[in-house]
């Protein structure tokens, strides 16, 4: 897939062998380094209904590519995008377009994705409150608030204010408080916050 010049011909050519490829993680990422066609190499196999989704190759193309080949993922292969923790931390770690990778995975999450806590605390952490506000319309029934969900938002300087009072207002009644709860929150949050957490477990 890294050879530049013929890699469109070879991969049409795979692409009409009886048979699935394998769509793998490591052919994701050879692909990415083709700089000149590796693209259009992804896209191909996408489109192939030849080809297979292996674990993992989500997190890589979320990792290695941009909204538009999600997209083609999305809409070509939608029962097979599993969202899971690593899905998540490779959006995370897109500067530019992570927030928007999470949105279109939320958008076309399926009853095979698993919401995790390690899953919540990347979100808390590292994206806009917009992101967490999907979860919580999509799974917010799955969406527990841990210690380390309030930690991670804690780190969150631009959104975790928004993350902590949509968790409280919608998870409040759920979450069991702790000392170490209540000193991240008192030593790092809005005090609208703190009310927020008062008064839903006042309502208990």
């Amino acid at each position: 897939a890294a050879n530049r010049e013929s890699g469109n011909y070879v991969m049409r050519l795979l692409a009409k062998i009886p048979g699935n490829i394998i769509l793998t993680a490591d052919l994701i990422e050879v692909a990415a380094r083709n700089k000149e066609k590796g693209e259009d190499i992804i896209k191909l196999l996408l489109n192939s209904d030849n080809v297979q989704i292996a674990d993992g190759s989500v997190a890589a193309i979320a990792k290695w590519y941009d909204v538009e080949i999600l997209k083609l993922l999305v809409g070509r292969r939608g029962d097979d995008v599993r969202v899971t923790d690593e899905v998540v931390k490779a959006a995370a770690g897109k500067s530019k377009s992570g927030e928007v990778v999470m949105m279109l995975l939320l958008n076309h999450l399926g009853d095979n994705s698993r919401i995790t806590e390690k899953m919540v605390r990347i979100i808390a952490g590292s994206f806009h409150h917009m992101v967490m506000a999907l979860l919580l319309d999509r799974r917010g029934d799955d969406v527990m608030i841990t210690e380390e969900v309030v930690r991670e938002a804690a780190r969150n300087s631009e959104s975790g204010t928004e993350v902590m009072k949509l968790l409280l207002g919608r998870r409040g009644d759920y979450v069991r408080i702790t000392e170490e709860m209540v000193r991240i929150i008192a030593g790092s949050f809005h005090h609208m916050v703190m009310e927020l957490l008062l008064n839903r477990q006042g309502d208990n």
